[in-house]
């Protein structure tokens, strides 16, 4: 069989290399921050199934990792707060523990992170659902049951996925009178 070879100088190749080269760069911007990840398992549709599909297992061991690190500094910054003179309710609550004289041990025996994953996935069955879910209403009504996760969720899905709103507001705005 006889191979056809194609001129690698075309305008054409020229831009399908240009548009591939873009396509990488702001592919490699991904694993540079872990909101890709974080956000994929914060879908409780996904979790890491997604990677599991869709990704080679070095892959997700790295996104797994990319995880347990977020969360890990997440919790951190949450116990070192700025400092403050006014004692926290949480605090007051760790010092005269009524819950567990109440309703006997309140330690949950896994942390936040291992019972959200090993909770079921959210199954909805069918696209129209899928493309109707809320994802920031999901973890509101989840909120209790997992606090941190439910915070982080709403810092990252509360961000707009595009800036081109605000692009266009600013593209929009022009001097009138010679100000600025």
């Amino acid at each position: 069989e006889k191979v056809r070879k194609m001129s690698r100088d075309t305008p054409f190749q020229e831009a399908i290399d240009s548009a591939w080269a873009v396509l990488k760069k702001y592919y490699e911007y991904t694993d540079e921050s872990p909101i890709h990840v974080v956000s994929t398992v914060l879908d409780p549709r996904m979790k890491y199934s997604y990677f599991e599909r869709k990704w080679k297992k070095d892959w997700i061991k790295k996104a797994k990792e990319t995880m347990v690190d977020f969360v890990s500094r997440y919790l951190e910054d949450l116990e070192n707060p700025m400092p403050s003179t006014v004692q926290s309710p949480q605090k007051l609550n760790r010092m005269v523990d009524i819950d567990s004289w109440r309703f006997g041990s309140t330690v949950k025996k896994d942390d936040e992170l291992t019972r959200y994953l090993k909770a079921p996935l959210l199954f909805l069955g069918t696209r129209k659902a899928n493309d109707e879910f809320d994802v920031l209403e999901w973890w509101k009504g989840n909120a209790k049951e997992y606090p941190t996760f439910a915070r982080i969720a709403f810092n990252i899905f509360s961000v707009p996925a595009m800036s081109v709103e605000p692009e266009r507001v600013f593209s929009g705005y022009y001097l009138t009178d010679g100000l600025f």
